[in-house]
């Protein structure tokens, strides 16, 4: 599994849309949480099996994974960069 970071600003921004989530219905931050841990999970078990992020020169590595299920409002992209160790 290679390792994932979230930088602090990112997390911070995950935090604050789980608890506005949250504020809307109840457990719905949560299930925030739970699919983007299920994303991070998928990126480190096979980060090349992501495409490369739109409009970023593919040799910088940065790759997508979109989170968002029907039932949840969150539909976003996060990326990852893998490091030359990691390729």
């Amino acid at each position: 599994m290679k390792p994932i970071r979230v930088e602090p600003e990112a997390k911070a921004e995950l935090e604050a849309a789980a608890a506005w989530y949250e504020s809307r219905r109840e457990g719905l931050g949560h299930e925030l949480i739970v699919e983007l841990d299920a994303v991070f999970g998928a990126i480190a078990r096979n980060p090349s099996r992501f495409s490369f992020y739109p409009r970023v020169s593919a040799h910088l590595g940065v790759r997508r994974a979109v989170a968002g299920r029907s039932r949840t409002p969150w539909h976003s992209s996060m990326s990852a960069r893998l490091s030359e160790s990691s390729r």
